[in-house]
C-alpha cells in the first residue's frame, strides 16, 4: 500500500464511504476514515496495516475499501475494486461507485455506464443517488439524452437533487427545449440563488426574444 489519495479519484468528488441505514462502516476503521478526510495519510496507513491481518468478512472488506482509497498505483487500486465487487455484497455497491468514478475521471463512460448498471434497490440510498447521477454524466457525454435524461428523473431527493435538475435543464437546451429549461432555471434559481442556473436562465430567455428578462437575470 502507498500513501496518498487515488490520483484519478482526486479529480472527481471525494470518495466519502457513506453511512446507510443498514450498512455501517464499523467504528475503528471509521477512525481511519475521519483520518483519510484530514488527509492524515500516513498514519491511516499504519492503522489499517495494524488491522487488516484481523479482519475478517464484511470488515475485512470495510478495510479493503480504505486501502484502495489509499493507493496510488491505479492498477492496484481498480484490483482492489474488483475484488470487492465480486463478494456480490451491499458493500460492493459502494466499491462499483468508487471504480466508476475513477473511469469517469478518465473519460471511460461507457465502462462508467457498465459499472453502474447495478444500482441498490433501495430508492433511499445514497448509493444509489450517487451512482444514478454519475451513470446519467455518462450517458450525457456520450449523447445518449434519453438515457440520461431518464437516470437523472430518478434522483428525487439528498444532496445530488438540484445538480440532477440542472443536467435536465441543461439536457432541454440542448434538445430545443428552452421552456421546460426556463422553468427548471427559474426553480432553482429562485430556491438556491445559483448563479449558474440564474446565468443560463438568461441565456435561455436571450434565445428565446426575451430580451427584458435576459437582462434581469444577467
Amino acid at each position: 500500500m502507498k500513501t496518498g489519495l487515488h490520483k484519478l479519484a482526486a479529480a472527481v468528488i471525494f470518495l466519502a464511504i457513506p453511512a446507510e441505514n443498514t450498512l455501517s462502516i464499523p467504528y475503528t476503521l471509521w477512525k481511519i476514515q475521519k483520518k483519510i478526510e484530514r488527509t492524515e495519510y500516513l498514519s491511516a496507513e499504519e492503522d489499517l496495516e495494524d488491522l487488516i491481518p484481523g479482519l475478517k468478512g464484511e470488515k475485512l472488506l470495510w478495510g479493503k475499501l480504505l486501502s484502495a482509497r489509499l493507493e496510488t498505483d491505479s492498477r492496484r487500486a481498480e484490483d482492489i475494486y474488483r475484488d470487492i465487487i465480486s463478494s456480490e455484497t451491499e458493500i460492493s455497491y459502494i466499491a462499483r461507485l468508487e471504480l466508476a468514478k475513477i473511469h469517469y475521471a478518465s473519460d471511460d463512460y461507457r465502462e462508467t455506464i457498465r459499472l453502474l448498471e447495478v444500482v441498490p434497490s433501495r430508492e433511499d440510498s445514497k448509493v444509489r443517488l450517487e451512482s444514478l447521477f454519475f451513470r446519467g454524466l455518462s450517458h450525457k457525454m456520450l449523447g445518449e439524452v434519453y438515457l440520461a435524461r431518464e437516470d437523472f428523473k430518478l434522483i428525487d431527493r439528498g444532496n445530488y437533487l438540484y445538480p440532477a435538475y440542472m443536467e435536465l435543464a441543461e439536457l432541454d437546451m440542448q434538445t430545443g427545449d428552452y421552456s421546460s429549461a426556463v422553468k427548471r432555471y427559474e426553480a432553482i434559481g429562485g430556491i438556491h440563488s445559483n448563479p449558474v442556473a440564474i446565468f443560463k436562465l438568461g441565456v435561455c430567455y436571450e434565445i428565446i426574444g426575451e430580451n427584458s428578462k435576459a437582462f434581469r437575470a444577467y
